[in-house]
C-alpha cells in the first residue's frame, strides 16, 4: 500500500477493517473510505497532478468539493482498477478489475469497464 499527500491540507481517511493488498492513493484534498472496504492492487486519487497546458501549473478548475473521492462502506475494488477525482462509489458496491471509475456509482450495484458502468445491481 503506498499512501502520497500532494497539500499540506490533505486527508485520506481509512475505515476499520480495510484491506488494502497493493493499493496506491493519492490525496491533494480528501479521500475518504468506509468501513470493511477491499482495495487489490488499484489506484484511487482526487486531483489531476497538473494541468495540461504548456506551462504544467495546478488545475485551475480543482478544489476540495469538486474533487474529493468518497468510497462507503463494503466497497470491494479489483486489480488494476482506477477511482479519479470527484467520485463516491456507493456501499456495498464492486467494481470489478480493469475499471476506470470516473463518475460516482450508486450503492449496491456491479459495475465494470471505462468508464465504469453499473451493469447489475445487487441483491
Amino acid at each position: 500500500m503506498t499512501l502520497d499527500t500532494y497539500s499540506p491540507d490533505a486527508v485520506i481517511s481509512i475505515g476499520r477493517n480495510a484491506c488494502l493488498f497493493g493499493a496506491r492513493i493519492s490525496a491533494k484534498f480528501s479521500v475518504t473510505m468506509g468501513d470493511d472496504v477491499f482495495v487489490e492492487d488499484a489506484a484511487i486519487t482526487d486531483t489531476d497532478y497538473h494541468s495540461i497546458s504548456r506551462e504544467r501549473g495546478a488545475p485551475l478548475a480543482e478544489s476540495a468539493d469538486k474533487c474529493a473521492v468518497f468510497i462507503d462502506d463494503r466497497v470491494s475494488i479489483g486489480a488494476r482498477s482506477i477511482v479519479t477525482k470527484g467520485v463516491r462509489i456507493g456501499e456495498d458496491t464492486v467494481v470489478m478489475p480493469g475499471a476506470i471509475v470516473s463518475k460516482s456509482l450508486p450503492a449496491g450495484c456491479v459495475a465494470m469497464g471505462n468508464p465504469a458502468k453499473p451493469f447489475r445491481q445487487s441483491s
